[in-house]
């Protein structure tokens, strides 16, 4: 089996409602993200590959304007990475391949507006906000529960700085 090394970036979209974080889930449209049996796939974030001559952040900007339609402001020091694998056939080879993809994530405060204003590309077929708890509780993998955990946090945390 070949191997190969993805590198990633994306946003996760948070807005607050009656001072309550509400997380933006969207539904993956393409069979490619779905292992026989698995439910539809969840992104909690807007991302993609980082391409040639690009930063993690212009990547993730990119990214989620081509996948929302909004060009959000990034909160100045969330940065979190995760990494994980995946088996899949490469279309430039063929081949299978063992994929070890790193994402670096980053996190935008959008206002309510903003939060209406969001168009889904092609790459999606519905999204909805939904309060983090619930989001953290419906999630499936380990890695995105600790991801929202640590927004969860950094929004508590920066509240308690503006309140």
């Amino acid at each position: 089996m070949d191997n190969a090394e993805q590198r990633s970036a994306g946003v996760i979209l948070c807005t607050l409602r009656d001072g309550e974080p509400y997380v933006l889930l969207m539904v993956q449209n393409s069979k490619k993200y779905k292992r026989k049996g698995e439910e539809d796939v969840m992104d909690i974030g807007a991302k993609g590959a980082i391409e040639n001559g690009e930063d993690e952040r212009a990547a993730a900007l990119r990214e989620t304007e081509e996948e929302t339609g909004i060009r959000p402001e990034l909160e100045k020091s969330f940065r979190e990475v995760t990494k994980y694998y995946y088996e899949d056939i490469l279309w430039k080879t063929g081949r299978m391949t063992h994929i070890n993809k790193t994402v670096t994530y980053f996190l935008a405060l959008i206002n309510e507006n903003d939060a209406k204003r969001i168009k889904i590309s092609h790459e999606h077929l519905s999204y909805k906000f939904v309060k983090i708890d619930d989001a953290i509780k419906g999630v499936g993998k380990a890695g995105q529960k600790r991801l929202l955990r640590k927004v969860r946090k950094y929004i508590k945390n920066k509240n308690k700085r503006v309140g």
